[in-house]
């Protein structure tokens, strides 16, 4: 078959479409690519004449955007979250110099709204998880292949918040299943042409 398909033979874990294919339990090192091309980017910057705004800027609009493509579909570990975090933090306080200086605040501080007293970076816990309440709305609002596929696969033609998550399960499935006794409650119906039956 990998003569006619031109496939290669590889073993897990590998990368498909720039996404982790693994075995077992989410480990560290399957985002070490994310923290990687976050790492590559501060290097190629040279933020000697930037100020702390400037920094602030890059950090919202270009770095807390790069790991979102693998957050989408692995729930990272708190240990990479964070360690994120750390780099961003040196960032705006150091910009890409190896030089060190005193961080006056945590990264929690500058998370939020400014309304709130943030300055609108993110939590990357906090978007990590809201990929998986994006997905589990996906599963129970969107009528698509991939909702549909995920209904029989793992609901077996029962109403999804009465799935449950057994051992050898996609991880993807268990992120969204994770995140379901939270957001099902949330979930409500709204009042439309009258053309849904029960």
């Amino acid at each position: 078959m990998t003569n006619h398909t031109r496939f290669t033979h590889g073993a897990l874990p590998l990368k498909y479409l720039g996404v982790p294919l693994f075995k077992g339990k989410i480990k560290a090192f399957l985002f070490n690519d994310s923290i990687s091309l976050i790492q590559n980017r501060l290097f190629s910057w040279n933020s000697s004449f930037l100020s702390y705004g400037g920094h602030l800027t890059l950090i919202k609009s270009v770095l807390c955007s790069l790991p979102v493509y693998s957050f989408q579909t692995l729930l990272p570990t708190k240990g990479v979250c964070l360690r994120i975090e750390r780099i961003l933090n040196k960032f705006f306080w150091n910009g890409s110099r190896s030089n060190s200086k005193i961080h006056w605040k945590n990264w929690k501080d500058y998370c939020g709204i400014k309304q709130e007293g943030g300055l609108g970076c993110k939590n990357m816990t906090d978007l990590a998880r809201a990929f998986s309440w994006k997905l589990w709305y996906n599963l129970r609002s969107i009528d698509s292949l991939w909702a549909n596929f995920m209904k029989v696969k793992y609901c077996g033609g029962k109403h999804p918040s009465l799935s449950f998550y057994s051992k050898g399960n996609s991880k993807v499935w268990q992120c969204i299943y994770l995140v379901k006794g939270m957001l099902e409650p949330l979930l409500t119906w709204g009042l439309g042409k009258g053309e849904i039956f029960f």
